[in-house]
């Protein structure tokens, strides 16, 4: 995790610099990228006697439900990124598709090595979970948006 951290937080805040984003967004960008990096440390960092690869497996269709604490972690795990990503981007669509497209990919990983087992409910959890901050996230920067687009009531007053 610290290694990913270390790794995606300054390169998103680069990037997100290099494009000239506000300090706001940087900040937000850097939070996004610690969010990829715990999505990467929780569904990829556990092995124990080094990977093992094959390609005769399959993917568990499991019920999608929160009866667990895996299947709840499932649900959580890509807030942070998400959350951040669409207050950095304000990108709704993009950031979610991105957040499906990790989650294919983590599944992915998980079927042809030993790092977890892939289960279709998780990919199903991860964007529900990643939907549930999305949309809201959306919403304040929209307000944040027109909040500065607007000119206060007291510089309009004192106009007159």
């Amino acid at each position: 995790m610290a290694v990913g951290v270390l790794l995606l937080a300054p390169l998103s805040a680069y990037a997100a610099r290099r494009v000239g984003w506000s300090a706001h967004r940087i900040l937000a960008a850097a939070a996004a990228g610690m969010g990829v990096a715990l999505v990467l440390a929780t569904t990829l960092g556990r092995y124990r006697d080094g990977l093992m690869f094959g390609l005769g497996r399959s993917c568990l269709r499991t019920s999608v439900g929160l009866g667990t604490p895996e299947q709840q972690l499932n649900l959580a795990l890509f807030a942070p990124a998400t959350f951040f990503a669409v207050v950095a981007t304000r990108r709704l669509r993009l950031v979610l598709v991105s957040a499906l497209l990790l989650s294919l990919g983590v599944e992915g990983i998980q079927l042809v090595t030993d790092l977890g087992a892939c289960q279709t409910s998780d990919v199903a959890l991860n964007l529900a979970g990643a939907v549930a901050v999305a949309v809201p996230a959306r919403l304040l920067v929209a307000v944040a948006l027109r909040r500065t687009q607007e000119p206060s009531r007291q510089t309009a007053t004192t106009r007159r």
